[in-house]
């Protein structure tokens, strides 16, 4: 049963109209995470929809933000133009500050402390976080062990191989090592 194609338009119904947005937001948010722990990226992503702002950041938006707008500027003024003002009320030193208070207060929440003053969307999205954070862990570990084993192979260890192999069962799963 495969997908249907959608045809682009507006959505009449409103009750269905609000469901798409809400799934297709958090895809959007899903995809801006996943590029930005693919690809090293600062993402930054901001909709609005009936007076309403949803917004994902990988790291400070405040941040991404700035050097988005310093970025315009340099665009629009030539190379031997004085540089632009970007904003007079913005101290980069502040800025600095609120990025590591933030960063904090997303490790604290990561470590699953002070979750209690989190809505369902920050939840979700934490949650999102620990589990591609886990998949890396893992499939960090299994590199280890596998290089571990091929050293251990290459060097005609076929023996340190297995125990290796046992160990790290032992390890994951103690009642597989017998």
């Amino acid at each position: 049963m495969g997908r249907r194609k959608i045809e682009m338009k507006r959505i009449e119904n409103s009750k269905q109209r609000e469901l798409t947005f809400s799934k297709r937001r958090a895809s959007l948010f899903k995809k801006a995470n996943e590029l930005s722990i693919l690809c090293e990226a600062d993402v930054a992503v901001v909709v609005s929809s009936n007076g309403k702002l949803f917004d994902y950041a990988s790291s400070s938006a405040k941040k991404i933000l700035l050097r988005y707008k310093k970025c315009l500027e340099w665009q629009k003024n030539p190379a031997g133009a004085p540089k632009p003002v970007i904003d007079p009320g913005v101290d980069e030193v502040e800025v600095r500050k609120e990025e590591v208070k933030e960063l904090k207060s997303n490790q604290v929440r990561l470590l699953g402390k002070e979750i209690a003053d989190m809505d369902f969307q920050e939840r979700c999205t934490a949650e999102g976080k620990l589990a591609e954070g886990i998949i890396w862990v893992k499939q960090r570990k299994e590199q280890l062990l596998l290089h571990q084993i091929d050293e251990a192979m290459m060097q005609g260890q076929h023996g340190a191989a297995t125990k290796i192999c046992r160990d790290r069962l032992s390890i994951i799963n103690p009642t597989l090592s017998n």
